[in-house]
């Protein structure tokens, strides 16, 4: 026999014993699960949870509350560990996986791929991602979001206050952190309803043009959207740039940087139309007068709720009186002063003025409140003359009026006390002081 036979016939044998092992791996398999089957089994007969429909079972893991983070030692993920039938359970139940909450991103690579599992059991139930307390969105959980983007019904990132100082640039005496919240790579937020980015006192998200209009026109759906404590940076708008219309857009929160020497807030509204607007906040009104018309008259929209700081101009309130009649169904206003830039409390007295001697402005107003910044600084005298003219002119429609003191260090006099509560509320419930506390019912 020659000796290439000899190496031919033992490569036969080989195979021939690899498949026989194969052979044996697969039937030890399926005597695992049939082993299994027969433990679920035996266990539906001794094991009163066992027995149970899963739709029940299911029902039940919901009703245990979620801490909707991705630690093994909470809920959800701690009921994959119990057991086979739970693990199977508990994958299969998506709205035990539908929110995820995320204090912070450490090992961001592992952390975000534990994400994207936590996610893909969720469907088809839409997303709710909250992400708090962190430095920045990296690359790694970026690709996540995007990935999942179109099942996302609910975004919030709130970027944590703790920034090293190395990754902060000095600049005109400040600090700034330059960072957008993430970037989008083109995904569509389809089914995005709710977005909120906020940044914290130390720290400021920077958004530029074009950061935050692809953002918001990736998300055609948007009902409510907050942006809280961030500087926008915008170039010499033109005047026939085009618009960005979100027709389901309710609610709208700019509440720019207290300490930012840089920044723009409602200039955002001269990109943006918004057709079912019903409630606006605006921490800075740094548009003109005629800038925020077109808007209003470019929107049209239902607004019942506003919120504004009074513009800081020689007179604004010509500004303001531009602006309330095209905002007639306006049933809530709350107007404000910049701290910084507060020059004195007369638009203030010029408001009320206005809204005593001319009922047809506003005329569905139902709650009124009035926070200057230095309002130990009022005059007294006229505002309670103006304030009780605004009373017998609107007391039919006016529900509340509230003159709100920013803290409760200081108090107003006996007196001044005194003459507010002589003008009488006609029933309108009339705050003077700190928000929670009422000096009039002292």
């Amino acid at each position: 026999m020659s000796a290439k036979l000899t190496i031919q016939a033992q490569r036969d044998r080989v195979e021939r014993l690899v498949a026989r092992l194969e052979a044996r791996k697969l039937a030890v398999r399926d005597a695992e699960v049939t082993l299994a089957a027969a433990k679920r089994t035996l266990n539906s007969l001794v094991d009163p949870m066992a027995r149970l429909p899963l739709e029940l079972q299911s029902g039940i893991f919901l009703l245990t509350g979620t801490d909707h983070e991705p630690d093994p030692d909470g809920s959800p993920l701690n009921l994959l560990f119990v057991c086979h039938m739970w693990h199977d359970i508990a994958v299969a139940t998506p709205r035990l996986w539908n929110r995820i909450v995320i204090e912070s991103l450490p090992r961001e690579a592992d952390f975000a791929r534990a994400c994207g599992n936590w996610m893909k059991r969720a469907h088809p139930f839409p997303l709710s991602v909250e992400l708090r307390q962190i430095h920045e969105v990296g690359e790694s959980m970026q690709k996540v979001l995007c990935q999942y983007a179109r099942s996302i019904e609910k975004l919030e990132i709130s970027l944590s206050d703790d920034i090293p100082w190395d990754e902060c640039n000095e600049e005109t005496g400040g600090l700034y952190l330059h960072t957008s919240p993430f970037e989008i790579h083109g995904a569509s937020f389809s089914s995005l309803k709710t977005l909120s980015l906020k940044s914290h006192v130390d720290g400021e998200l920077q958004l530029t043009d074009d950061d935050w209009i692809d953002l918001l026109a990736a998300a055609p759906e948007l009902v409510e959207c907050q942006l809280m404590n961030f500087a926008q940076y915008t170039g010499n708008l033109q005047p026939d740039i085009e618009h960005l219309t979100l027709a389901s857009l309710r609610q709208l929160q700019l509440e720019a940087s207290s300490w930012s020497w840089v920044t723009s807030t409602a200039t955002m509204l001269l990109r943006l139309t918004l057709p079912a607007l019903e409630s606006l906040y605006i921490s800075t009104f740094d548009i003109s007068g005629v800038e925020m018309q077109d808007f209003l008259t470019r929107s049209s929209p239902p607004l019942q709720s506003l919120v504004m700081a009074i513009p800081q101009i020689p007179e604004p309130m010509s500004v303001v009186a531009g602006i309330l009649p095209l905002v007639p169904s306006l049933t809530d206003l709350d107007l404000s002063d910049v701290v910084e830039k507060q020059r004195s409390n007369e638009p203030f007295l010029a408001f009320l003025k206005m809204m005593g001697s001319n009922p047809d402005i506003l005329p569905n107003l139902q709650n009124l409140t009035i926070s200057p910044s230095h309002p130990y600084k009022l005059d007294f005298t006229r505002f309670t003359e103006l304030l009780l003219q605004v009373f017998a002119t609107r007391h039919q429609q006016l529900k509340s009026f509230q003159l709100l003191f920013g803290d409760s260090k200081g108090k107003l006099s006996d007196d001044i006390i005194s003459g507010f509560k002589k003008i009488g509320s006609n029933g309108i419930d009339f705050h003077v002081g700190p928000y929670g506390t009422n000096w009039l019912d002292d």
